[in-house]
């Protein structure tokens, strides 16, 4: 492969990740806080952020597995962008929470599937190129810092109603960009088209894959409490927009550095070690964040997003790459975003029961869920032969 086709492979793939985390970067701390705009009550903001993540469960893997069959990956992903822009512009028009509820479901059917596409592709590149995974991805958290403190800024002038607008235009700009991705890559060689449920049989198959993807997915579940209150608890504390926007940035900029720096770290300590300190952040930065530690040790804190979040999501990728065969490769990820969505979604729902009653104090109970979801990769750890987990 020409170093030209791997610049273009590699800096498409990574402009669609940062486009995608300019949304979710918007999305995940400021859509609770449109929702509460919206006069949706606590309980009601909890069902519409897990809605979601409840959908993933039932659909992605199918979906990623559909994908999978796919000669060229882009077009999948060109559609689900395509309806999701749709679908997003429509949350503004639906008049009560059935109908917000109703769409939501609807958009996640699309949504949910992007990002498990793209990082299977990002994985195809770097099994084809040699580039590697964590410097493409990075773009994406770089994208998301600047969304963060953007959206908070942007908020803090204008108002919660320019969530919305902004989420539209940053999933057109991911669509604009997607154009530039490869067709499959010219060195990939073409399977034969599996049956439809092939991919997904074969990894259900291998008991410590399903683990990884269980105790990773706990731990990612974790975040639940502060995906869906954190911005609003942070104004409870009487914390400005713009400073709760560099909360959520500072945390990315330390999972940018350990992403620029992840193959290096990849070798020292292998997936299974990043998976296991990536639980133990989770444990650390949950149970801290629970005692309302104030402005400097917050930005402390929220540090060991490296770790709870950067780590953990490195080490199940480095596992799949491992572990999951090329043809598996979409199939994977769809599992594990179905996973921890189920997770993700359980821990949803539940911290909308907790934060209530608990407030702050409710993460403890998120710590509980990293420290369960570190119990598992434990055991993976200690009766996995480190030839078979670590790439």
């Amino acid at each position: 492969m020409t170093l030209k086709r791997l610049d273009r492979s590699s800096v498409s793939i990574s402009l669609v990740f940062a486009a995608q985390f300019l949304v979710f970067g918007v999305y995940i701390p400021f859509f609770p806080v449109w929702l509460s705009a919206q006069n949706r009550t606590d309980g009601e903001i909890a069902w519409l952020v897990a809605l979601p993540l409840l959908v993933r469960v039932a659909t992605v893997a199918l979906s990623a597995s559909i994908a999978e069959r796919f000669s060229d990956p882009r077009l999948p992903i060109w559609f689900c962008l395509a309806v999701s822009i749709v679908l997003l512009a429509a949350l503004g028009l639906m008049p009560g929470f059935w109908s917000l509820a109703a769409a939501m479901v609807v958009l996640a059917l699309f949504w949910n599937v992007i990002l498990p596409l793209s990082d299977a592709l990002a994985i195809d590149i770097s099994r084809v190129t040699g580039a590697s995974y964590g410097r493409l991805r990075l773009w994406g958290s770089v994208a998301f810092i600047l969304a963060n403190l953007a959206g908070g800024a942007m908020i803090g002038a204008f108002g919660a109603w320019t969530v919305l607008p902004a989420l539209v235009a940053g999933q057109v700009l991911a669509l604009g960009v997607s154009v530039l991705l490869p067709g499959r890559l010219a060195s990939q060689k073409r399977a034969e088209r599996p049956s439809l449920f092939a991919p997904l049989s074969s990894l259900l198959r291998q008991p410590a894959f399903l683990a990884v993807l269980i105790g990773g997915g706990l731990v990612q579940a974790s975040h639940a409490l502060l995906y869906g209150y954190g911005s609003i608890e942070w104004r409870l504390q009487g914390f400005s927009d713009a400073v709760i926007g560099m909360f959520w940035a500072v945390g990315v900029i330390a999972e940018v550095i350990l992403f620029a720096f992840s193959e290096r770290v990849l070798a020292r300590i292998g997936a299974r070690g990043m998976l296991v300190l990536g639980g133990l952040g989770g444990v650390v930065r949950f149970a801290l964040l629970a005692v309302s530690p104030g402005l400097a040790a917050t930005f402390l804190v929220q540090i060991l997003h490296a770790a709870s979040f950067g780590l953990t999501h490195l080490g199940v990728v480095g596992f799949v790459a491992r572990r999951a065969g090329a043809g598996e490769t979409r199939a994977a990820q769809g599992l594990f975003a179905m996973m921890s969505g189920a997770a993700m979604g359980g821990a949803t729902l539940l911290s909308g029961k907790v934060y209530p009653l608990m407030g702050e104090a409710g993460y403890l109970v998120m710590a509980g869920v990293a420290g369960l979801g570190l119990a598992i990769l434990m055991a993976v750890r200690l009766t996995v032969p480190a030839a078979d987990a670590d790439s």
